[in-house]
């Protein structure tokens, strides 16, 4: 069952590529060509979610795209690859964190008094 949620998700991914390409760079485009080309992606082992965050950065970034195999330049860009990454990390919320308000900490006790200190020489541990 998971396999078809996954194949489910990997047809709408590349349904999204394509319509992002049809949107936003190029209304007559060689579809056969395009998905030839993302077809390829996959079978070589792409996350068809990369293929997705890949268009999105180009789109954001303003890159310059004209033809379906400038995809494979945009690919493998090491630029993208690393914010692809980083946006994988799960975000931190900061209201995870909060500090422990318990009352079981121990407090420091002090078993000495502090001796008077009288002159110079007491300080050194010269004095009496």
């Amino acid at each position: 069952m998971g396999v078809k949620t996954n194949e489910h998700q990997a047809r709408a991914d590349l349904q999204l590529v394509r319509d992002l390409w049809s949107k936003y760079v190029n209304k007559t485009v060689s579809w056969s060509l395009l998905n030839k080309v993302l077809n390829g992606f996959v079978a070589d082992g792409f996350e068809t979610g990369y293929l997705v965050f890949v268009m999105k950065y180009i789109i954001d970034h303003h890159k310059k795209l004209n033809h379906p195999l400038g995809l494979k330049y945009y690919v493998g860009d090491q630029e993208i690859q690393s914010a692809y990454a980083k946006s994988k990390i799960p975000k931190i919320n900061p209201d995870q964190f909060k500090v422990a308000e318990s009352q079981d900490i121990p407090q420091p006790e002090c078993s000495s008094t502090p001796k008077r200190v009288t002159s110079f020489a007491d300080i050194l541990g010269g004095g009496t």
